[in-house]
């Protein structure tokens, strides 16, 4: 499922990371903090299988989330191969 993300562009990513973890059944903890001029985001993803994380950072809040979240898919991507 997470294999076809155009991860480059971020395009998808967002909604593929959340429709993961709804079939998964697993909330993704995040946090979000401002360090410097830059927003920092940490997701973590925590199931009985699999325990990673991404983190990401940008000029706001929507672009560390993004960086974040193409961390996490990445690692999880990993796991499927």
């Amino acid at each position: 499922m997470l294999e076809a993300l155009q991860l480059e562009e971020g395009n998808g990513v967002l909604s593929a990371l959340n429709l993961y973890c709804k079939k998964t059944e697993v909330d993704v903890r995040e946090a979000l903090f401002k360090e410097g001029g830059c927003w920092v985001c940490n997701l973590s993803y925590k199931s009985c299988l699999r325990d990673t994380n991404g983190s990401g950072s940008g000029v706001g809040k929507k672009a560390a989330r993004l960086q974040a979240s193409i961390q996490l898919v990445l690692c999880l991507r990993a796991f499927e191969l």
